[in-house]
């Protein structure tokens, strides 16, 4: 490898697309802008029925490093997102849903010199700032704040929930590989688990830039859908912590009151894992 391509690696920007032809241009045009440029989009789009495939087409036919990828069925955002992994060309990845985009336009540039910093080591996880948007793309606050931003070894902080949640930031193929990836079975939050599972072995580190402009669309939750919360946090809480001396401990902290879940699982709907 030459000494341009190896302190300028190429980064694989995955985006899982299914009817949001609505937002396609604010999400492609964020990354194509981006000041790093050795980037190339993959973009899969999970058998829209909307004009998404038409607006892809259009930015591939205009720019070479957009990448089109076109399930056969319908699998969910889940494997779509892990199908566009496999796929990526990259050394390191970074993903976006196709309802949001990047906040700044070095959001990628500036990822990769924390990453550029530790002479490549694959364990090293960085990431920016998200600010949640309405619809229209307004920005109603931001989830990364002085006093719950972590950074280093974030496990038990990630497990528990007790950090600000880092999304779309710049890992290695190899970590990502190396921890087996999306738990498929997994229905709900496991973007969430993947974070932890990540997070044994490696150091998240901070940029300290708001670089996401995470699109909040939702509206609540039903008192059924809670239950399937509660569940499945329960669930990837169990599975993750099974090795823990303190387990206990650690289970208080995420389960203390009733009053106090009902908050979290408001906060972890919004946050979308």
């Amino acid at each position: 490898m030459g000494l341009q391509a190896e302190n300028n690696p190429l980064i694989s920007i995955v985006i899982p697309n299914y009817n949001n032809a609505e937002y396609l241009q604010e999400c492609l045009e964020s990354c194509l802008e981006q000041t790093y440029p050795n980037i190339e989009l993959v973009i899969v789009d999970d058998t829209s029925t909307d004009s998404s495939v038409e607006v892809i087409k259009l930015y591939q036919r205009a720019d070479e490093r957009v990448r089109l990828i076109q399930n056969e069925s319908n699998l969910g955002v889940t494997k779509t997102r892990h199908k566009g992994i496999v796929a990526a060309n990259g050394t390191w990845v970074t993903t976006l849903d196709s309802d949001d985009y990047l906040l700044s336009k070095d959001k990628i540039d500036k990822e990769l010199q924390i990453i550029r910093k530790s002479d490549w080591d694959p364990l090293i996880v960085a990431y920016s700032g998200i600010a949640r948007v309405d619809a229209s793309g307004k920005i109603l606050g931001y989830n990364m704040k002085k006093n719950n931003t972590k950074q280093g070894d974030i496990f038990i902080e990630l497990l528990t929930r007790r950090c600000a949640i880092p999304r779309d930031f710049i890992f290695s193929k190899e970590l990502y590989e190396s921890v087996g990836g999306f738990d498929l079975s997994i229905p709900i939050y496991e973007d969430w688990d993947l974070k932890i599972r990540m997070a044994r072995s490696a150091k998240f580190i901070y940029t300290g830039i708001q670089g996401i402009a995470y699109r909040q669309l939702g509206t609540g939750l039903s008192s059924a859908k809670r239950e399937e919360h509660l569940k499945w946090l329960n669930y990837i809480f169990e599975k993750n912590s099974e090795d823990l001396a303190d387990r206990e401990y650690h289970r208080k902290k995420l389960f203390q009151k009733r009053t106090l879940l009902s908050r979290v699982l408001d906060k972890l709907f919004y946050n979308k894992g």
